[in-house]
């Protein structure tokens, strides 16, 4: 049997995150930083499709993990708006953009950024998989907690 290397994530959170699913019962179907293969000006290149995946019977968790700093020195309104836009709304779309590279092409699914390493499980079919897709965000916390709770500033 061929062992599985796995990535360990590439950013601190992606770090943290693959060590979650490694630390609990997850580390037996945990796959962090999977690729997919792209057409590229004639060449093949591995692009990222989720931060973490989780294939558990007929259960796909896809995990979009995004760390985006907040503007202290912004209004809130402005900051919140540009904070949600670059963690949330494009953890979304990361999310629906896996979601159907899964759908439509889970046989092109790699363990590596250079697509050598084909994931070594197989997909529940369509109509026996429940997919389920989850956005950890970073990064608004503090701001929160300072703007919901005035005695901190």
């Amino acid at each position: 049997m061929e062992q599985i290397i796995r990535s360990t994530g590439v950013t601190e959170s992606e770090r943290y995150l693959a060590k979650l699913a490694d630390r609990t019962f997850l580390n037996l179907w945990a796959y962090p930083n999977v690729y997919r293969d792209d057409l590229v000006n004639g060449h093949r290149v591995g692009r990222e499709i989720c931060d973490l995946l989780v294939v558990c019977g007929e259960h796909i968790l896809i995990f979009s993990d995004k760390d985006v700093g907040w503007s202290a020195n912004q209004d809130v309104n402005i900051a919140w708006s540009r904070w949600y836009k670059r963690a949330v709304q494009k953890g979304v779309s990361q999310l629906h953009g896996a979601e159907n590279w899964i759908i439509r092409n889970p046989q092109r699914i790699f363990l590596d950024e250079p697509c050598t390493r084909v994931l070594p499980i197989e997909l529940p079919q369509s109509g026996q998989r429940t997919i389920h897709k989850i956005l950890v965000t970073h990064g608004a916390a503090e701001a929160c907690a300072r703007f919901f709770n005035p005695c901190l500033k």
